[in-house]
């Protein structure tokens, strides 16, 4: 999961460089939402329920108050911890140069299922996985020294390591500085991967708790994180993707006026469902940094996320009861994947799409002989 390659290579945490080719336009896919109004007529049904519905899931799935100030207080206390850390030089060799709370905990989004915060701390050296160990060891041995009655507890992971107390978790996210990025060796440093996605997420927060003091996406987010958790042909994508998607669906409007948490949460599974992330298709282009959204997902990948809106948009699409079970508020299906099995709703029977993609389709449609013969004739047929 490189930066840029060949020619787009601008430092691999850095925007691509090179020119572009002079390609033509690709055409948008589907949206009902920036059609004329008049190609569609209004229903006019009530459709109140759809904003209802994301209110109160949202509402269900934030965290509770007494977790949350648990949460808070405790990662606010790594932080401290890392920022003395820093200030005292205790740990010379790291070099840390900055210290962000990031996240679901900085953008507000935070997850009834999850008391677990991030936290991304910048090296202007490489960090090597002893020396996060080192780290994750002294932020435990000075959190103890506060409190030696609490139970604090670190883990190595693959993003860094992982704090843990009795009530919170803070997961430390190490990267690096961007000009360091030649540097790292795969045998001796954290992964390039790990570390890229590290330091995008400062971005990424700050990016959303502007977007959010405008727009009010947090419940609308909660809401697809739920929706993403519970159906396998969802967990492609990443969070992010759905944060940037929340942002396109309520504002890109015919009309300029945003739209509605309940109406853009069925208008993110329409364009998805329509295609939105499918290859070939015009892309979302990153914020905070100029690449495609969901650029890293393979073709099976792809059609799986397609179909699998393809199928909770029929759902919507039945109804209220319809819309509310893939929301999560429907309490016969609340933790179940609605696409994996034929059901009826409102008296119709909706069965899962079916994938559409094959390895075989990517095999050449030509032998070796046929390709020899073409060539062939198109030597002749210059002369």
């Amino acid at each position: 999961m490189h930066i840029g390659r060949g020619g787009r290579r601008g430092g691999r945490f850095g925007p691509p460089g090179g020119g572009g080719g002079g390609f033509p336009a690709r055409s948008p896919v589907f949206d009902i939402n920036t059609c004329s109004s008049d190609i569609f007529s209004a229903s006019g049904e009530d459709e109140s329920y759809l904003n209802e519905a994301i209110s109160e899931k949202g509402a269900q799935l934030s965290l509770a108050e007494a977790s949350k100030t648990a949460l808070t207080t405790f990662t606010k206390k790594v932080k401290e911890t890392i920022e003395k850390i820093k200030t005292d030089n205790v740990l010379p060799e790291l070099k840390i140069e900055e210290v962000h709370i990031v996240g679901s905990l900085a953008k507000d989004t935070d997850f009834f299922r999850s008391s677990v915060s991030d936290i991304a701390v910048v090296l202007r050296s490489l960090p090597t996985v002893e020396s996060t160990m080192e780290l994750g060891e002294k932020v435990v041995q000075e959190l103890r020294k506060e409190d030696d009655k609490e139970v604090i507890s670190f883990y190595q992971r693959e993003f860094g390591c992982q704090i843990t107390s009795l009530n919170a978790q803070v997961k430390i996210l190490v990267t690096t500085l961007p000009e360091n990025s030649s540097k790292l060796e795969p045998d001796l440093h954290l992964s390039e991967k790990s570390l890229m996605i590290n330091y995008f997420s400062i971005r990424h927060a700050k990016w959303f708790a502007e977007v959010n003091s405008q727009y009010h996406l947090r419940d609308l987010v909660r809401v697809l994180k739920d929706v993403r958790q519970r159906h396998v042909g969802l967990h492609p994508l990443s969070v992010w993707a759905l944060e940037l998607l929340s942002l396109y669906c309520v504002t890109s409007t015919q009309n300029r006026q945003p739209l509605s948490l309940g109406h853009a949460f069925r208008r993110i599974i329409q364009v998805i469902a329509t295609g939105i992330f499918l290859h070939g298709a015009p892309p979302l282009v990153d914020p905070t940094n100029p690449l495609r959204i969901a650029f890293d997902l393979t073709l099976p990948e792809m059609d799986v996320v397609c179909l699998t809106a393809h199928t909770l948009l029929r759902i919507m699409n039945s109804g209220p009861r319809g819309f509310r079970a893939v929301v999560g508020l429907d309490s016969v299906y609340a933790n179940e994947d609605l696409t994996k099995e034929p059901k009826i709703w409102d008296g119709v029977l909706i069965a899962p799409g079916q994938p559409v993609f094959s390895e075989e389709c990517m095999t050449p449609m030509f032998s070796e002989q046929d390709e020899a013969l073409a060539d062939k004739m198109g030597a002749v047929t210059t002369h």
